[in-house]
């Protein structure tokens, strides 16, 4: 996801924001990596949930990140906008979950 924040806030300040959800929504599939790995901001919360509407029940989401499933809804943050993008991320799920070689020998 850091690729994804810095080229919403250059989109935002450029004013390429429409453009770069169209292309997001148009996409057969959209991978987010390290989901939710540092705090996000008010903003990144709404355009989650933006990109994360516009595919639902249109295309494919693969999420991956380190933060175990079940905390996803506190990292993200505000509860309302957690339970929006949540619902939608689930709705049509299929989890895959490994563990890392250093969890393992942990």
């Amino acid at each position: 996801m850091p690729e994804f924040n810095e080229e919403r806030a250059i989109a935002h300040g450029s004013g390429g924001y429409a453009k770069l959800l169209s292309q997001r929504a148009r996409t057969d599939i959209l991978v987010m990596n390290d989901l939710a790995m540092a705090p996000l901001s008010d903003l990144a919360r709404r355009d989650l949930f933006e990109v994360v509407d516009d595919r639902h029940g249109r295309r494919s989401v693969i999420v991956a990140s380190q933060i175990p499933v079940g905390s996803w809804r506190t990292a993200i943050g505000d509860p309302t906008l957690a339970d929006a993008i949540l619902d939608r991320l689930v709705a049509a799920l299929a989890r895959s979950c490994t563990a890392s070689a250093g969890a393992e020998r942990a």
